[in-house]
C-alpha cells in the first residue's frame, strides 16, 4: 500500500516541476537573446553618435563643407552650373553658366611698329615716346589700358620717367606686367602689385601647388598711380609650358598675384581684385556674376585651340601707334563719343619692336578669346537649395544608422557590399529631394554611419544553454 500510495504521489508533483523548468527555459532564452542583441545595440549607438558629431560639427572643418558641395553636384550631374554654399546660411546656389559675349568691353589693340615715318624718338618707343601716345590717347577719352609691352629701359631717365608717370596719372585703370621671380631673400611688395593683390580670404582649396615668389626680377620705370595695377608676365623660378599659361602665383605670406592675362580680363570686366574668387584647381571667378576661368592645381588654364574662321576674324582693326599722332581724334577707333569705351591694349608688332612683347602672340589672342567666349554665370537664372530641417537630418541619420547596424552582423563580404550599396543609393534619394523640394542634406554624416559600420562589425559571443539536470526527479519503472 506504501509503494502504490507513493507511485500516486508522484504524478501529481510533475506539472510543478515541469512549469519550473518551462519558465526556467523563457528565462534563458530571454537572456541568450539580450546578450545576442546587445552588441547591435553598442553598434547602433556608436554609429549614430558618430554620424551626429560629423552632422553638427562638420561644418568647422573645410573639407566637410566642400565634400557635401562636391556630393551635390555629382547628384545633379549638371556640367553647365555653378555650386556655391553659404556657410552661414546653409544655403547652397546653384548658378547657370552660359556665354555671354556682350558683358565685357572689347579690346582695341594698339600696335607699336617699326615706325618707318619717324614720328617718334626711337624704335623701340623711349619713355618720352609713350608719354605723347598716353597723352593722345587721354586727349581721345581712354579709360582703361592694358601694357602688354616692356616698360624697363637702360641707363638714367630722368625727366622722361617723371612724364611718363604724369601722362599716365589721369587713366582709370591701367595694368601692366612684371617678371616675377622666388629668390634666397624675400623683397617688399612694389605698390603696383599690392594693389593687385587678390586677398587669402577669397581664395578656397588646396594652394600649395601654386607657384610662390618672393621677388620682382625686373623692376619697371612705371611707378603709376593709384590707378596702376601690376601683375605677372612671367616666373622665371618655374618652367612654364607651351600649352598653358599661369593665370596666378602667391606672393609669400601675402596673397595672390594674377598675371597679366587675368588683369586683362579683370579690367574688360570692371572686376577689382577683392571682388576675385579663386578655388585652387577648378576656376577663377571675376566676381559673383562674372566670368569662370577653369584653372588646374598649378593655377594654369589650356591655351583655345581656334579654328581657321577664329584666326582670321577680329572684332576691331588694330590701331598704329603712330596713328595717335597723324590721324585726327574724330575718325579713331576709340573716340570719346563711344557709348562703352574700349580697353585699349598695347601690343608690338615690328621686328624691331617685337622684343618688348611680355605676351606671345598666341597668350595674346587667347586674351581676347577669353573675353567673349568663356562661360560665365547668367543673372537670374540661379536655384536656392536650403538644407533641410535637423530633425528631417536626424531621422534620416538613424534610418542609415539602423541599417548599418543590421550590416554590421553580416560576414566582412556582404557587410561590404550592403555597405556599398546604400551609399548609392544615398545619391538619388539626395537628388529626389532637391528636385522636389529645393532641398539638400549633408551626404557626409550618412556615409560616416555606414563607414563605421563596415568597418566595427557587432561582436558576436557564443553562447551556451546551460540545461538543468533533472535525473534526480526520474525513478526507475518496475515492471511486474
Amino acid at each position: 500500500m506504501t509503494s502504490k500510495s507513493e507511485n500516486n504521489a508522484k504524478p501529481q508533483a510533475d506539472p510543478a516541476s515541469g512549469a519550473g523548468s518551462e519558465s526556467a527555459e523563457q528565462a534563458t532564452n530571454n537572456d541568450s537573446l539580450a546578450a545576442k542583441l546587445r552588441p547591435y545595440l553598442w553598434s547602433f549607438i556608436l554609429t549614430a553618435l558618430t554620424s551626429l558629431l560629423v552632422l553638427f560639427f562638420g561644418n568647422k572643418t573645410h573639407f566637410l563643407p566642400e565634400f557635401d558641395i562636391t556630393c551635390v553636384r555629382a547628384a545633379a550631374q549638371s556640367s553647365g552650373r555653378l555650386y556655391d554654399l553659404d556657410r552661414n546660411t546653409q544655403v547652397i546656389t546653384s548658378r547657370l553658366l552660359s556665354k555671354q559675349p556682350d558683358r565685357g568691353r572689347a579690346f582695341q589693340l594698339i600696335e607699336i611698329t617699326d615706325d618707318p615715318d619717324r614720328v617718334y624718338e626711337s624704335t623701340p618707343p623711349s619713355p618720352l615716346d609713350y608719354a605723347v601716345m598716353l597723352h593722345a590717347l587721354n586727349d581721345r577719352g581712354v579709360e582703361n589700358l592694358v601694357f602688354t609691352t616692356r616698360l624697363s629701359w637702360d641707363g638714367d631717365l630722368g625727366l622722361s620717367a617723371d612724364a611718363l608717370n604724369h601722362q599716365l596719372a589721369p587713366f582709370s585703370h591701367a595694368s601692366f606686367g612684371l617678371p616675377l621671380t622666388r629668390g634666397a631673400t624675400a623683397q617688399e611688395l612694389p605698390p603696383a602689385l599690392r594693389r593687385s593683390l587678390i586677398p587669402f580670404s577669397q581664395v578656397s582649396g588646396n594652394r600649395r601647388l601654386i607657384p610662390t615668389v618672393n621677388q620682382v626680377a625686373l623692376p619697371a620705370v612705371m611707378s603709376g598711380g593709384e590707378h596702376s595695377y601690376a601683375g605677372f608676365s612671367s616666373i622665371e623660378s618655374t618652367p612654364g609650358t607651351p600649352d598653358y599659361v599661369p593665370m596666378i602665383c602667391q606672393w609669400q605670406d601675402e596673397g595672390l598675384i594674377p598675371s597679366l592675362e587675368l588683369l586683362a580680363l579683370m579690367s574688360a570686366h570692371d572686376v577689382r581684385p577683392d571682388e576675385v574668387r579663386v578655388h585652387c584647381g577648378r576656376h577663377i571667378r571675376l566676381g559673383m556674376e562674372g566670368l569662370v576661368i577653369p584653372i588646374d592645381s598649378y593655377g594654369e588654364t589650356a591655351l583655345p585651340v581656334f579654328s581657321a574662321n577664329e584666326q582670321q576674324a577680329s572684332t576691331q582693326p588694330p590701331l598704329k601707334a603712330e596713328e595717335l599722332i597723324t590721324r585726327p581724334k574724330d575718325n579713331s577707333a576709340g573716340s570719346a563719343t563711344a557709348a562703352e569705351p574700349d580697353v585699349f591694349l598695347f601690343c608690338a608688332t615690328g621686328e624691331k619692336t617685337a622684343s618688348t612683347n611680355l605676351l606671345s602672340p598666341e597668350r595674346l589672342a587667347a586674351v581676347q578669346h577669353w573675353s567673349t567666349n568663356l562661360l560665365a554665370i547668367e543673372p537670374g537664372a540661379s536655384i536656392d537649395y536650403r538644407r533641410l530641417p535637423l530633425w528631417a537630418q536626424v531621422v534620416i541619420i538613424f534610418d542609415v544608422a539602423f541599417a548599418a547596424c543590421w550590416f554590421s552582423g553580416f560576414k566582412r563580404i556582404n557587410r561590404l557590399l550592403a555597405s556599398l550599396l546604400t551609399a548609392a543609393l544615398i545619391y538619388p534619394l539626395l537628388l529626389l529631394i532637391m528636385d522636389i523640394t529645393e532641398h539638400w542634406f549633408n551626404v557626409s554624416p550618412l556615409l560616416t554611419a555606414l563607414i563605421v559600420g563596415a568597418i566595427v562589425p557587432a561582436a558576436r559571443r557564443k553562447h551556451t544553454t546551460l540545461q538543468e539536470d533533472h535525473t534526480s526527479d526520474l525513478q526507475p519503472v518496475i515492471h511486474s
